[in-house]
C-alpha cells in the first residue's frame, strides 16, 4: 500500500529506474470460428458476431493506377531509415524522417 500511495499508482519511481504492473484484460479464444459464428447466430446472439467490411491496402497497393482515381484513397511511399544499433547496449537508434528513436529489448 505504501509504494502504490494506497492503490492510486501502478508506477514506482525508484532511483535506479521505475517499477510498473498493469492487469491486462481476458483474451477470448476461438478454436474454430465458423462452428462458433453458426452456433452463436442459431442462439440468436448476433451481437456476438461482427460483420466488417474494409478496404484492402494490399490489393490497392496491386493496382496504383486504378486506385489512384479514387476521391480519398491514396497510397503514399514510407521513407528509408537508417538504424544504428551500438553493440552490447541493448539500444537501437532510427533516424528518420521524423527524428523517432526506438529502444528495444537487449
Amino acid at each position: 500500500m505504501e509504494l502504490t500511495r494506497e492503490g492510486k499508482t501502478k508506477t514506482v519511481k525508484l532511483p535506479n529506474g521505475t517499477l510498473s504492473w498493469y492487469s491486462p484484460s481476458p483474451s477470448v479464444s476461438v478454436e474454430n470460428p465458423e462452428k462458433v459464428i453458426a452456433a452463436l447466430e442459431a442462439l440468436g446472439l448476433d451481437r456476438f458476431v461482427r460483420i466488417k467490411k474494409e478496404v484492402d491496402k494490399e490489393a490497392v497497393k496491386k493496382e496504383p493506377e486504378i486506385a489512384e482515381q479514387i476521391q480519398g484513397l491514396s497510397i503514399k511511399p514510407k521513407k528509408d531509415e537508417f538504424i544504428i544499433s551500438p553493440a552490447n547496449l541493448g539500444i537501437s537508434f532510427s533516424a528518420s524522417g521524423r527524428k523517432k528513436f526506438k529502444r528495444v529489448a537487449a
